[in-house]
């Protein structure tokens, strides 16, 4: 099976908040202070050195191949300081795929607005930014745990802190949501057949001109 990501050099180091070729998997942390153990210096080098190598046997090995014995192996550290950090390998995956959303999630939370078309455009912006490590996901049958992080983290976390009462409303942002899942994950699959400007330019204007031109106000969570 041919690999998607290159090997991570040495020397590589977070340049932006999105991870792309050149971005070091060291800041891969869970958004949920649940997921961290400690913070101190030596915990977050370890953390460093867990993600890093669970990554670069990510690149060579199936996921469900993956065993924690190979993560520590890789990694030099010990079994008791990998569990003191993460709890499992798919919590290692979960916490890079937070560190992914985080400044979507965060820039979430400065709109007064958060319509269809820019929930459309940062989709791509973080697909295109990481096109390679969603490509390892699909590889693996992976994709489904970034919907369910946006279903449990930014969905679900909005309605709660919306003034938006309307059921109605929650299924049809869900339905959007997950039609553009699969749209992404479609684009992923082809690789190349259209540029992300291609799709974002239909998707914009499909969804909210066709879809959202019958309701009565703009489709807004």
């Amino acid at each position: 099976m041919s690999l998607y990501i290159d090997m991570l050099p040495s020397d590589f180091k977070v340049s932006n908040v999105f991870m792309t070729n050149d971005t070091n998997w060291s800041e891969c942390v869970s958004l949920r202070e649940s997921m961290y153990r400690s913070n101190n210096p030596s915990a977050l080098r370890s953390q460093t050195r867990i993600i890093n190598s669970f990554y670069q046997l990510l690149n060579d090995t199936a996921y469900e191949e993956i065993s924690v014995k190979q993560i520590i192996s890789k990694s030099q550290i010990s079994r008791k300081t990998f569990y003191r950090n993460f709890d499992s390998k798919e919590d290692v995956l979960i916490s890079c795929i937070y560190k992914i959303l985080s400044a979507y999630i965060e820039e979430m939370h400065t709109q007064s607005e958060v319509t269809l078309s820019w929930i459309i455009e940062q989709a791509f912006r973080i697909l295109e930014h990481n096109k390679n490590f969603f490509q390892l996901l699909q590889r693996d049958n992976l994709l489904y745990l970034v919907l369910n992080v946006i279903n449990r983290e930014i969905l679900d976390e909005h309605f709660s802190l919306s003034d938006q009462k309307s059921d109605f409303s929650r299924y049809i942002v869900y339905f959007n949501v997950g039609a553009l899942f699969n749209v992404l994950s479609l684009w992923l699959e082809k690789d190349d057949a259209y540029s992300a400007d291609d799709i974002l330019r239909f998707l914009s204007d499909y969804m909210t001109s066709g879809i959202t031109k019958n309701l009565k106000s703009p489709l807004v969570i």
